[in-house]
């Protein structure tokens, strides 16, 4: 039963670690075309 609980935190944490990823990926790719190559914000 131990091996069938780690296995379900790990399942659940990989999947929580999968939507991060899917939120964090297209914010970060926003804010990277929001900001010039110099980092000042573009108006």
């Amino acid at each position: 039963m131990g091996d069938a609980q780690e296995g379900f935190v790990f399942g659940i944490s990989f999947a929580e670690v999968a939507v991060m990823l899917g939120a964090i990926l297209p914010t970060e790719i926003a804010l990277r075309q929001r900001f010039d190559e110099d980092g000042k914000p573009r108006n």
